[in-house]
């Protein structure tokens, strides 16, 4: 699907009021998974390895490709969080170019450019993809991968569109499953075309490079990957409540795109979209079975809500049998519905989403009085930050230090304390009711092998507790 000119400038305005929206959050440094990633890299880039010398939970793409950007711009947070937001802006690029050739290639619908560009802003603007496009959890490169391989078979690019599903395996094990949804609905419907020769490229693409990649990686590293990647997320417990309090924020904070999605429920010809309700009903069937899922997961089923979803709008405004007055005030209810829902999403991102971290500089001046040889430890997504901030080191390579290791019973917190007896440490730093300090064994452990140094608040992320060992 070529763009045309006016395709062009529709994109770039879009993208461009995007990035405006989430240009602060560049500059936003606070505790959060993504310094886990960015020290896992910062290892990598040092010649240390996943699973042999840390324990990582995913497939290794995000790391290796952090760690190039390392290599060659050194531990920056604005380029790791610009690399984040335009693996979302290719994202919605392919899923606009996607939606061009649905409609205008496939269909010859007349409103294909609305459509298109309907589906991009419902996308784009859906809360969860905006709060979260500048953070590197993973999910953007795994969107853009899973777009690419998705636009690539669906304009009949097999083989190709084969290996970049596998590079989106590599990237996150979600990825998978939209992608084997695309591999069943193309094998059946090559089985009755009897063309198999389609399917068979797509797959030796797809093994080409995830089957060799995750063949070598398990030869090399053996159980470590598979209890890292694999054996850790089956052991994860299910805790009360927690799935369903996921399901509520997505319903109430994305209600948007999942409402234009179920409009479709009311349009005539289905058919059309089957891959796509193929891609989105296996996802979601995916999400209801696991036991700790995160809001950010149902981001993958978002771009082909989206197209269908804007469709939907466009032809059940089509089909109303009102006179013309009627429809254009119909369609002023709608935009003013999205905007109504938009801008306090807005509001919110500037007011919250984008706040600084107060107690960073103070925590860090901390942190860096210490001798070379003392290592961190404490809470996942601060202490990689302090020590990414610092150049310290943390204790026994413990980066990933996500209590679920231990409630998973992945890790043995008593055998896990022997070794931490051995190291160096300087400072022990918990999230007051948050990751390890929920552990009553780890709090009991703080206390009595350090002493209670300082306390900290921040309005966003709550009290940090800093023991002095």
């Amino acid at each position: 699907m070529k763009l045309t000119k006016s395709n062009w400038i529709v994109f770039l305005i879009v993208a461009l009021i995007f990035a405006a929206i989430e240009f602060r959050g560049l500059f936003i440094v606070a505790p959060g998974d993504e310094n886990v990633y960015f020290y896992m890299a910062k290892s990598v880039a040092d010649g240390q390895l996943p699973y042999r010398n840390f324990f990582l939970a995913h497939p290794p793409l995000q790391i290796i490709i952090l760690a190039v950007i390392i290599k060659i711009f050194g531990v920056n947070f604005v380029i790791f969080k610009s690399a984040e937001l335009i693996s979302l802006i290719i994202a919605s690029f392919l899923l606009y170019k996607t939606s061009l050739g649905v409609f205008k290639d496939h269909f010859n619908d007349a409103n294909a450019n609305l459509i298109s560009f309907l589906s991009l802003v419902l996308f784009l603007f859906s809360f969860e993809i905006m709060f979260k496009a500048t953070f590197a959890l993973g999910i953007n490169l795994s969107l853009m991968l899973t777009m690419a391989g998705f636009y690539l078979i669906f304009t009949k690019r097999y083989f190709i569109g084969g290996i970049f599903a596998g590079l989106a395996g590599l990237a996150r094990f979600y990825a998978l499953v939209p992608m084997i949804a695309v591999f069943l609905f193309v094998f059946i419907k090559k089985s009755i075309e009897k063309k198999p020769r389609d399917f068979l490229y797509m797959i030796a693409g797809f093994l080409l490079i995830f089957g060799s990649a995750i063949a070598i990686i398990t030869i090399v590293f053996g159980h470590y990957f598979t209890d890292d990647v694999v054996k850790y997320h089956f052991l994860k417990p299910m805790l009360p409540n927690q799935r369903s309090i996921v399901y509520q924020h997505i319903i109430t904070e994305d209600w948007v795109v999942i409402a234009s999605f179920l409009s479709s429920i009311f349009i005539k010809n289905k058919k059309r979209f089957q891959i796509f309700y193929f891609v989105i009903f296996g996802y979601l069937a995916f999400l209801l079975v696991l036991n700790v899922p995160a809001e950010f997961y149902f981001s993958i089923a978002f771009p082909f809500m989206a197209i269908i979803g804007g469709y939907s709008v466009v032809e059940l405004i089509r089909k109303i049998s009102f006179p013309k007055p009627i429809k254009i005030l119909i369609i002023f209810i709608l935009i003013s519905i999205f905007l109504w829902n938009l801008l306090p999403d807005i509001v919110f991102l500037e007011k919250f989403g984008f706040l600084e971290f107060q107690p960073l500089g103070q925590m860090a001046n901390i942190v860096s009085t210490t001798k070379p040889s003392q290592n961190l430890f404490g809470d996942d997504g601060t202490v990689p930050l302090l020590a990414l901030l610092t150049n310290k080191s943390i204790a026994l390579n413990y980066i990933d230090s996500n209590e679920m290791r231990f409630t998973s019973g992945l890790s043995n917190f008593y055998i896990f304390e022997g070794e931490l007896n051995k190291a160096n440490l300087s400072y022990i730093i918990y999230r007051k009711g948050r990751g390890l300090h929920q552990i009553l064994q780890f709090r009991q452990y703080a206390e009595s092998r350090c002493k209670p140094y300082r306390e900290f608040f921040d309005a966003t992320t709550g009290y940090f507790l800093v023991y002095w060992c």
